[in-house]
């Protein structure tokens, strides 16, 4: 493995474990604030970028995630492919298809995210 595959490997496995905890926190939030049943499941939607490397850790880490927390569980599907992220991001917002989380975000279109409700 080249130093530059570990380094987006393990920054990945980072941004997603802080993603996947901020979710954990905010289940949490309902489950206690009873918008949630007790012993209901949770479902997440969860798109990784498409490219393989990418889908591969994350199949990995949401089968672990799912396989440790049977009260939240997070179904991983690529981020549609098309001419760039921030396109597919903006038709889901106006779609109301957006996934529960994203680990394909450039910052720089956050403002274009919440400007169209997402």
């Amino acid at each position: 493995m080249r130093p530059v595959d570990f380094l987006n490997n393990r920054t990945f496995v980072v941004v997603f474990l802080i993603l996947a905890s901020g979710v954990f926190v905010d289940c949490t939030r309902q489950r206690e604030s009873g918008d949630q049943e007790p012993g209901e499941i949770v479902h997440l939607t969860y798109w990784p970028a498409p490219n393989p490397q990418e889908v591969e850790l994350a199949a990995l880490l949401v089968n672990e995630w799912n396989r440790t927390h049977p009260g939240i569980q997070v179904q991983m599907q690529p981020i549609p492919v098309s001419q760039s992220t921030e396109e597919v991001l903006l038709a889901a917002i106006a779609g109301g298809t957006t996934p529960d989380i994203c680990s394909n975000i450039w910052p720089g279109a956050l403002h274009e995210y919440t400007r169209a409700g997402g």
